[in-house]
């Protein structure tokens, strides 16, 4: 009997891959019916259930299959991209981890765990994922543009780009990797040099939304060129309601804002963000819950009872500037007076809010801020 169900798990996977969904969703509950404990059948069956918007029900399903098979490093990986799609970043970094502890060398477990530890503030660690899984394979482009980007998001520019210059040595014609170093170029305050990259990357991947979207950035618009319309082809072309449509609508806004055309700039900036309104979920309720949580966590005892004792003056000093504008030089003229320590960007606070904490949970924020050591 068990290699029948097995039998039907594979041809409901072929199914589902070949996106019968409907028919994969029937052929894994089938198998379920026979055994409720199918741990394939379950696993698939909540994945199929996530991609079609079920997404509770289907998370249930997975966690009961990494139950029963709690060694399957594929399942492993799988539910923890699905918590990472649905706003669970720490809970995806652990099982990205238990993965990664299981088989080392598994490729994707190890580039969703860099990434994920990068999207929580966490970036030793994901620097040391990323840096594990060059030393393993030196061809390996993704983890390369993950070490960039982390370097980048960290403030360590020029670092970044020496391993953006690395992964181009052996993948010239990488659109992404020549994006990313567009990007870091273009934080570097080397415009044409970025602008010369998105344009490699363009030449590449034509339909590279994004690349478009910075390129524009970069670039002045003083007449009507033949960039322009192969940017107004990719608009065209870009399906409604997409990221690409959005990123494409946020490029053409800028453009025809430089040539002084503000009726069209004005409605494709109108197109972009009416886009990027529907994967807003704002609740105005929460908002205003989390500032009352905030004010009655921070109030002025909190900050008498934490004042360090060896320090005369602790008022902080904000810098605050646009980018490139010179504000790490300030930083490093206030902090040279003695009296004065400069801190960098801290990712303290952003590490402790973290993403999806209820307000009340213990450990969380604000709530659970009360309690942390100084």
């Amino acid at each position: 009997m068990q290699a029948g169900l097995d039998q039907r798990v594979r041809q409901a996977l072929a199914l589902h891959q070949s996106r019968r969904l409907a028919e994969a969703e029937a052929l894994y509950r089938q198998v379920l019916a026979a055994r409720a404990d199918h741990a394939p059948a379950l696993h698939f069956l909540g994945l199929l259930l996530h991609q079609t918007n079920r997404s509770a029900d289907g998370l249930a399903l997975m966690q009961r299959s990494v139950k029963a098979q709690p060694g399957n490093v594929d399942f492993l990986n799988n539910l923890g991209t699905v918590l990472r799609d649905l706003g669970q970043p720490a809970a995806a970094a652990e099982q990205f981890r238990k993965a990664v502890a299981l088989k080392p060398d598994h490729g994707a477990a190890r580039d969703n765990l860099g990434s994920v530890e990068k999207q929580l503030g966490r970036f030793e660690a994901a620097e040391a994922v990323f840096r594990g899984t060059i030393g393993r394979n030196p061809f390996h482009t993704r983890a390369r543009l993950g070490l960039a980007d982390t370097l980048q998001e960290a403030g360590r520019l020029d670092e970044a780009l020496e391993v953006f210059r690395e992964a181009l040595a052996i993948r010239p014609k990488d659109a992404e990797l020549l994006h990313g170093m567009g990007v870091a170029l273009m934080e570097k305050g080397d415009l044409d040099g970025a602008a010369d990259h998105f344009r490699r990357a363009l030449a590449i991947d034509p339909g590279q939304a994004k690349s478009w979207q910075m390129l524009m950035q970069v670039k002045r618009q003083r007449e009507r060129d033949q960039e322009l319309a192969a940017l107004e082809a990719a608009h065209q072309q870009a399906p409604a309601d997409s990221p690409a449509r959005m990123q494409l609508s946020y490029a053409l806004g800028k453009a025809h804002d430089d040539l002084k055309d503000y009726g069209r700039a004005f409605d494709f900036f109108l197109e972009g963000n009416a886009i990027r309104r529907k994967e807003i979920a704002y609740d105005a309720a929460r908002t205003r819950a989390e500032f009352e949580a905030m004010k009655a966590t921070f109030t002025k005892e909190f900050f008498e009872k934490h004042r360090p004792s060896d320090i005369s003056d602790d008022t902080p000093i904000f810098i605050v500037g646009m980018p490139r504008s010179g504000t790490t030089l300030i930083e490093q003229i206030i902090s040279s007076h003695p009296q004065v320590f400069g801190a960098g960007e801290l990712t303290i606070l952003k590490t402790a809010v973290g993403k999806g904490f209820p307000l009340d949970m213990k450990g969380g924020f604000p709530a659970g801020i009360a309690a942390m050591p100084d």
